[in-house]
């Protein structure tokens, strides 16, 4: 349907002898981690890990969009205890987002919960982020 859309994003990352410098953050819903609804950003620094999203996109009117998603990260070490220690985990997340457009301008809201994110408690965790752009024209 030219209203609805379905988005997959996936990522794998496999690592040895890496540093705090270059393991990838995982956790939160902004453009610079693995993304994790519900989780803090940057919640876990991981080696090994293989990440998805998937999202359905509704056009509500002209470019503004809303909808769902579901995430999903396999970690190798959850508690970056490294060789016979590492306890490996699947961790998930639900969110739902509104992309809304105007000419040169773009707002950005997300917001996610995760039920395995925040072990010990029982109601989960919760993310909120917002973003802003813009273009300036002549």
């Amino acid at each position: 349907h030219p209203r609805v859309r379905l988005q997959v994003d996936e990522s794998v990352s496999w690592m040895r002898g890496a540093d705090d410098l270059v393991r990838a953050r995982i956790g939160g819903l902004n453009p610079y981690s693995v993304p994790l609804a519900g989780a803090p950003w940057a919640g876990w620094l991981a080696d090994d890990y293989a990440a998805a999203q998937a999202s359905v996109h509704v056009r509500v009117a002209g470019e503004h969009e809303v909808g769902a998603l579901v995430d999903a990260v396999a970690l190798g070490d959850l508690d970056r205890t490294g060789g016979a220690a590492a306890r490996p985990a699947v961790l998930a997340g639900l969110g739902l987002f509104a992309d809304l457009r105007w000419k040169n301008s773009q707002v950005d809201l997300r917001g996610g919960w995760s039920p395995t994110a925040h072990p010990g408690n029982a109601a989960g965790g919760f993310t909120l982020f917002a973003a802003y752009g813009g273009a300036w024209s002549r």
